[in-house]
């Protein structure tokens, strides 16, 4: 079975108030997608908190965490959330600035319940599961997704719980889970070759 891809998706829109371990700031970012992709993942997804920041601010906001992993792991890969604005164009603007920095490999696009990448061997196109607001390895739906080869998303903009994990505790929970399936983890290479991401 092919290795799994594991996302993080590290703090999104979840205030401190509902888990303490959310990092907000640009050396907290860092720390914690250091610590994730040590611990296994992959794909490191963030957002900053200027969500209406114009372009060229969410740019530099995202190059100061997004720079300091990379030099650190430049095998990594990161990507920012959708920007603010009147046009797709305007949303995605701090992508597409990211990208001729050489930062961003992988982005994100919302076209609804879709698969990208390339298909496997059998014609299988990658999958992943997660659960937002709530925890994906609680009834089982991990497990269940890893038992039928599909990938994890987890992450302290997903979680929603009675606990609260760091970031690094939830990837490292998914990898022994992984590791009880007899599934290993994609390196953030593998994972670049799984998804047919360019280089």
């Amino acid at each position: 079975m092919q290795p799994v891809i594991l996302e993080v998706a590290l703090n999104g829109s979840t205030p401190k108030r509902a888990n303490p371990h959310v990092p907000r700031s640009s050396a907290e970012l860092v720390a914690d997608a250091l610590a994730c992709l040590e611990a296994g993942a992959a794909i490191v997804h963030t957002h900053i908190d200027d969500f209406a920041a114009a372009p060229e601010r969410a740019t530099a906001l995202y190059l100061e965490h997004f720079e300091p992993v990379l030099a650190r792991r430049p095998d990594a890969l990161l990507y920012p959330t959708v920007g603010s604005g009147a046009t797709v164009a305007e949303r995605m603007a701090h992508e597409e600035a990211l990208a001729a920095r050489g930062v961003l490999r992988i982005g994100v696009v919302d076209p609804g319940s879709v698969n990208l990448g390339g298909a496997d061997a059998e014609g299988v196109l990658p999958w992943s599961v997660a659960v937002l607001g709530g925890d994906v390895f609680e009834h089982g739906l991990a497990r269940a997704a890893l038992e039928r080869g599909g990938h994890l998303r987890v992450g302290l903009e997903d979680f929603a719980g009675a606990r609260t994990p760091t970031n690094a505790d939830l990837v490292a929970e998914a990898a022994r889970l992984c590791a009880a399936l007899g599934r290993p983890l994609a390196t953030p290479a593998e994972a670049a070759k799984l998804l047919d991401l360019p280089r």
